[in-house]
């Protein structure tokens, strides 16, 4: 059994209303950002990422990543919930609304590749390990937009997919919930990718979506990804390698496996096996935690090295970077009894002490506010 590790530093309980405080001035921050359609930040998008040849002919769309909305959106949810500010429903109904124009469904020319007609029985394990660039775009969120053509992402389509989840969750609007059946969907017809983090974002929307439809295709993909896709990859000090090293990777891949746990049933035999792993990715969060609370950037230096300096393992992550470890604390300690309450007092009371905050995206910070007014509650 992997015991949970004790901090060697300790933090005393922020204060409710300094951070009530603190994520509006992160709001007013992130409105010089807002481009007052429901996304934030730059619009446009000139590059692959690397995923294929740049196309030729293609103009860049004006599009931007979904995920600084979707990020976004989450968080002002649970800000909503502890402060009443109505600009904070505003612009999460804004971001949700942006989501839905930006789906892809059956029409949507994929840049890279042709679309594929999908079965379902052919779900998460196809024989075809191809990247997703050359099958259906169907329900996914593009990632990368040119002209009329988009390229798509679990990455993307995992966190947009939760967040849709989580808006028919708050709103009860049932087009959100079709939002995230057409994502899941996408997502049965995803091989389980090489990237630990595009496993765990999309077992990320999975667990969300599952909680709503009890559909158990779902869970039993998300638990097959879970097993070959995360945990096979995990080493003995609960990390992983190369850039699934640095802490937000990390965050990624903590936070679905403790919202995995969270939802499978007591009889599921996976529950025992995932306990291990998952405690294990949580003490490496501790075990990053210096003593202003904030997180070392990154164990692994083969990866600094290949960085070429462009990052630095002492240098402090932005902390709009480190909302996926909170979110993996959060949820360890209110619903796996993991007593992680003093690392997460330091990781807010760093925020609140001046680490410098991104305009871009406030992802984390409302799921911080929302879980501190329960505590003190």
């Amino acid at each position: 059994m992997v015991e949970l590790l004790k901090s060697e530093y300790k933090f005393s309980i922020p204060s409710v209303e300094a951070l009530k405080e603190f994520f509006w001035k992160m709001h007013l921050k992130a409105e010089e950002r807002y481009n007052g359609d429901g996304s934030w930040g730059k619009r446009t998008q000139w590059s692959t990422g690397g995923y294929g040849p740049e196309p030729d002919g293609y103009k860049p769309s004006n599009l931007g990543l979904l995920r600084h909305t979707s990020w976004n959106l989450l968080s002002y949810i649970s800000a909503y919930k502890v402060d009443n500010k109505e600009i904070y429903l505003k612009r999460a109904r804004e971001g949700l609304e942006y989501l839905l124009r930006n789906q892809c469904d059956a029409s949507t020319p994929n840049l890279l590749g042709k679309n594929w007609p999908r079965f379902r029985e052919y779900r998460w394990y196809s024989l075809n390990r191809r990247w997703p660039f050359t099958r259906s775009v169907e329900g996914a969120f593009p990632w990368r937009a040119f002209s009329d053509k988009v390229v798509t992402s679990p990455f993307e389509t995992g966190v947009d997919g939760r967040a849709v989840a989580e808006g028919y969750k708050f709103f009860k609007d049932k087009r959100y919930l079709e939002s995230s059946i057409k994502a899941a969907e996408w997502e049965l017809h995803e091989p389980i990718h090489s990237n630990v983090n595009y496993n765990s974002l999309t077992i990320w929307h999975l667990v969300a979506h599952y909680e709503i439809t009890g559909d158990e295709d779902i869970l039993e993909s998300a638990i097959c990804r879970m097993e070959q896709g995360v945990i096979s990859k995990q080493l003995e000090n609960g990390a992983w390698l190369g850039h699934n090293a640095w802490i937000w990777y990390h965050g990624f891949n903590a936070r679905a496996m403790v919202e995995l746990y969270r939802v499978l049933p007591k009889e599921n035999p996976f529950r025992e096996k995932l306990y291990g792993p998952t405690v294990a990715a949580i003490n490496h969060i501790i075990a990053s935690q210096r003593e202003n609370g904030s997180l070392i950037n990154c164990w692994d230096l083969t990866e600094l090295w290949r960085q070429k300096g462009r990052r630095s393992r002492t240098g402090e992550p932005e902390p709009s970077m480190t909302h996926s470890a909170m979110q993996a604390m959060i949820t360890a300690e209110r619903d796996l009894g993991l007593n992680v309450r003093n690392e997460l007092f330091g990781m807010i009371k760093y925020v609140l002490g001046g680490g410098a905050v991104e305009g871009e995206t406030i992802a984390g910070f409302g799921e911080a506010l929302e879980w501190l007014d329960q505590l003190s509650s």
